[in-house]
């Protein structure tokens, strides 16, 4: 894994696959996950104006979940995120 600690990251792309940021800032970057080793954060990571892209494996995963959304399941879909992060207000 690599390890990225009070990095500045602006209008640039940057790869999540494998990498730890940690305390690092991201201002309208586009920022890609393939479905990889996850990334990790820590501290006060900041993403600002950014876009995320999921591409290989995330994004079948993702194409997925719409599908599964699509077809009448979106309680199902809406359960795997609550199970994620909790309830969003």
């Amino acid at each position: 894994m690599i390890r990225q600690q009070g990095c500045s990251f602006k209008h640039v792309g940057v790869d999540l696959d494998d990498q730890e940021f940690i305390d690092c800032r991201f201002e309208k970057c586009r920022i890609v996950y393939r479905g990889g080793p996850p990334p990790r954060f820590g501290g006060k990571t900041e993403l600002i104006g950014c876009q995320i892209v999921f591409e290989g494996a995330a994004a079948a995963t993702m194409e997925v979940l719409a599908l599964l959304a699509r077809n009448g399941n979106t309680e199902l879909v809406q359960g795997i995120f609550r199970g994620l992060v909790g309830e969003i207000n």
